[in-house]
């Protein structure tokens, strides 16, 4: 192995303190472009709104992408796989922004557990995760770029995000998205499901039992024989679900990719300046290696590219989904992959002892497993709470 990677500096506390802050800016941007979604839709209708949707969306988009570049300062000091658990307390300021904001509700019996036991994970993975600023030399960084373990990364996560990509436009057509906001702005009648589709208790039903295409299939007619419309699965089915996260799966996923090469650069940055400094210089020098350094260019376009990308898969969620399913599974997904990136790039598992290891491993275990039952909560209680809606129309009409 390369002798070149070392610590350069310990100051892994300021990464993981401003990483903490990074959180808060996206899960407050994420929920205004909910915002502004919701409001948009209103406005189509010819609703009066209150906010400018365009501009609240730009807004929006500006504070999380500031969050996110925000967060990348962090890695300059923290290592990746320190601060892989912490993108898990998106979860926890979410539910206070998508409640202020989108007035979407919060249940304590499912969310408040799954929150505790997300904080729970995050402290156990903080507490035993090597405590170091993961930072390397120029030639130890070409090395990892050499490794089996950094392309079966790479090769992985990419594919898995064309998988993912493959499938959520082939199905998403399907399926009916949970676009309607709780908010007391959104539950105008216009962004209720039509009058025709609440005239009856089977077209309630159908939203929970009936198969895609049941009776009907081809016809293209929602409203014959009492349903859902003929191509849309059940809300409760494997498809509805899929697609639901797939939003937040992809966000997720572009980010892991971002944040590890985020991470590089940065890495690269610094022993370059470094390097300058040593020869006596100063930082005209240091200056002079970072840019004549050709993976400073290489680092920087995929960093820019996969930025952009994971801002515009963010927004486009955003206005698909409720940000309580959206930002919990793009949480869970970036936190995987950026952990995978400090284990199998920078090959940070060589830092562990054995009972460190485990209680790694355990923390991220409850944390996601905690996030992945709300979000799945979630859908269930969407699917019944539109159900029972439906249900109540009908028999007020009766």
């Amino acid at each position: 192995m390369d002798d070149d990677g070392n610590h350069n500096y310990n100051l892994w506390f300021i990464g993981v303190t401003i990483y903490m802050l990074a959180t808060i800016f996206q899960a407050l941007g994420a929920n205004m472009q909910r915002l502004s979604a919701n409001l948009k839709r209103l406005s189509d209708l010819g609703y009066p709104t209150s906010s400018d949707p365009a501009r609240l969306m730009s807004t929006g988009l500006f504070i999380f992408a500031a969050g996110g570049i925000v967060g990348s300062i962090s890695l300059i000091f923290a290592s990746e796989s320190l601060i892989a658990p912490l993108i898990l307390m998106l979860f926890l300021w979410n539910p206070i922004f998508a409640s202020v904001i989108n007035d979407e509700p919060f249940s304590f019996r499912t969310d408040g557990v799954c929150t505790l036991l997300v904080m729970v994970g995050i402290a156990l993975v903080e507490g035993y995760v090597p405590h170091n600023s993961g930072t390397y030399k120029t030639a130890h960084i070409e090395w990892l770029f050499r490794q089996m373990s950094f392309i079966g990364y790479l090769v992985a996560l990419v594919s898995f995000i064309a998988i993912v990509w493959y499938w959520q436009h082939k199905w998403e057509g399907r399926v009916q998205l949970y676009t309607e906001s709780a908010g007391p702005q959104a539950r105008a009648p216009s962004l209720a499901l039509s009058d025709e589709a609440a005239l009856a208790q089977p077209k309630a039903a159908a939203l929970l039992e009936r198969p895609a295409g049941d009776g009907e299939k081809g016809d293209g007619d929602g409203d014959k024989g009492g349903g859902a419309p003929a191509e849309y699965v059940p809300r409760n089915s494997f498809t509805s679900h899929f697609v639901h996260l797939s939003y937040g799966t992809l966000a997720g996923a572009m980010g892991g990719l971002n944040v590890t090469f985020t991470k590089t650069i940065f890495d690269t940055i610094v022993a370059n300046w470094n390097r300058g400094a040593d020869t006596g210089d100063g930082w005209l020098k240091g200056m002079e290696f970072i840019f004549s350094y050709w993976l400073t260019y290489l680092l920087g376009a995929i960093v820019i590219v996969s930025y952009v990308v994971e801002l515009k898969l963010t927004s486009r969620g955003l206005s698909r989904v409720h940000a309580m399913i959206f930002l919990p599974t793009f949480a869970v997904v970036e936190q995987i992959s950026v952990t995978m990136g400090g284990m199998l790039f920078f090959q940070d598992y060589r830092d562990f002892e054995t009972h460190q290891a485990f209680l790694f491993a355990f923390g991220n275990f409850i944390a996601l497993c905690a996030v992945i039952a709300m979000a799945y909560l979630r859908l269930q209680t969407k699917a019944i709470t539109e159900a029972s809606a439906l249900l109540g129309g009908a028999g007020a009409r009766t």
